[in-house]
């Protein structure tokens, strides 16, 4: 396949990211589901702090979040290899890819954790760069700052699913995803601002709805939108992972998976 003729390609991107999505449907939300688990419990013996009907102060455990921060992201790393399996026009497997996404846990947590002080030291950074530009006119300093930020997020899109289908470590990782995301990121970003608009809209008005009701009925709401665009998230980013490798490297879907063999 020669890549130097294609580019990102947004509809194929989004077409196949729905079609997984809704394929495995049960599979996709039940691995991204476990990171609800934990909040879920604590969102229903706590309706009103949960869902912010309620003056939270510091009756808000921190435990349950924490550990719904470390579910969602093991759900996402098993769904790389859920997408990259499914690509193939195989079956997945719910233990395989649990099995994957366990063994590469740690390095992500690292990789984030790092990726985590890079934005600080860039916030920092970019404070400093603003101050004098909000001197000028307040709304240049928003002009410079947010195309950085966005440049950054973008960069650093498909560092999860490169830390769980390439041999590289952690500060390698950071490389590849800035190489692969070359030519990809503005087309990516209007892709994930529009589907977030349209998930905004949707979960705003269903849990409108759901507040007229009642309180238990919003947490409800939210558990399982909640889910569901987790899910469908994660699958996007896995899908963008294999089209970057297959657009700028040529890399084929079952290239992609010998390194799961």
């Amino acid at each position: 396949m020669d890549s130097q003729n294609q580019s990102f390609r947004v509809g194929a991107v989004v077409s196949k990211t729905f079609a997984i999505w809704i394929k495995h449907f049960f599979l996709v939300t039940a691995l991204t589901g476990l990171a609800y688990v934990p909040w879920t419990v604590y969102a229903f013996s706590n309706p009103d702090v949960a869902t912010g009907l309620a003056a939270t102060g510091g009756d808000i455990s921190w435990i349950p979040i924490v550990l719904s921060m470390v579910g969602w992201l093991l759900g996402s790393l098993t769904v790389v290899h859920l997408v990259v399996t499914a690509c193939q026009g195989r079956k997945p497997s719910a233990g395989r890819s649990l099995a994957v996404g366990i063994k590469r846990l740690l390095p992500v947590i690292g990789a984030l954790i790092l990726l985590g002080l890079l934005g600080f030291v860039a916030m920092f950074a970019v404070g400093l760069l603003s101050l004098p530009l909000s001197l000028v006119h307040p709304a240049l300093a928003a002009v410079v700052i947010y195309p950085i930020f966005i440049w950054m997020f973008m960069s650093f899109f498909v560092l999860v699913p490169v830390l769980v289908a390439e041999p590289v470590g952690v500060t390698q990782a950071f490389g590849r995803s800035i190489d692969l995301m070359q030519g990809a990121k503005l087309k990516c970003f209007l892709m994930i601002l529009l589907l977030g608009i349209v998930n905004f809209g949707f979960q705003f008005v269903a849990v409108y709805l759901a507040m007229s009701i009642d309180t238990l009925i919003v947490v409800a709401v939210q558990t399982v939108l909640g889910i569901a665009m987790a899910s469908l998230w994660s699958v996007l980013c896995a899908v963008s992972y294999t089209e970057v490798r297959e657009v700028n490297e040529g890399v084929s879907v079952d290239e992609l998976a010998q390194v799961f063999e």
